[in-house]
């Protein structure tokens, strides 16, 4: 429910305020969803078209990154300053001065990593990446071993064998204690 609240928020975002409302939303939510996704689907899947299933789902986790990239990839300087105005100023106005310092700042930022020499390989195993590369991995690997996924799924189950008698409120709080110690 809070996944649908706030996709409609940044679909419907007229400012940045809304976009991140619905982004501050939306976040907690995707994480356990895109962990027990394939779960639940190879769980009520017919046994013979499991791997399919699947398989299917990350295609198209895959196919809609790539049209994301292309949607970005077919939009010129033109569209970005027009964004940006619609994103900073009330009246759209591209000739603001901080739109324009902000436009300037992003130019020159792909212009200087357009012109860096190096590869995404060398700056992600470079001198200041390894130990932030090292908590990534681990935050994700811990977040998954701990077995919050599955007590999440389960919970209701658990809450009812422990005898607690209002296990909605007492699931709702626990969604609202993980949500907020995740993020």
């Amino acid at each position: 429910m809070m996944w649908c609240i706030g996709a409609s928020l940044q679909a419907s975002s007229t400012g940045s305020g809304m976009l991140m409302a619905g982004r501050i939303l939306s976040g907690p939510c995707i994480g356990p969803n895109s962990a027990l996704a394939p779960v639940y689907q190879s769980e009520i899947a017919p046994r013979k078209i499991r791997g399919r299933i699947v398989s299917f789902q990350h295609f198209a986790i895959a196919l809609g990154i790539l049209v994301q990239f292309l949607i970005e990839y077919g939009y010129r300087w033109d569209k970005v300053l027009h964004v940006l105005a619609f994103l900073r100023t009330p009246n759209c106005n591209i000739n603001d001065p901080l739109v324009l310092a902000e436009y300037k700042e992003i130019e020159d930022q792909v212009r200087i990593e357009r012109e860096k020499d190096s590869s995404s390989h060398d700056e992600l195993f470079g001198k200041k990446m390894p130990k932030r590369l090292l908590l990534g991995m681990a935050v994700q690997a811990l977040s998954q071993l701990t077995g919050v996924i599955v007590i999440l799924y389960l919970i209701l189950n658990i809450f009812k064998s422990a005898g607690i008698f209002n296990t909605l409120l007492a699931t709702a709080i626990l969604y609202i204690l993980f949500a907020v110690t995740s993020r």
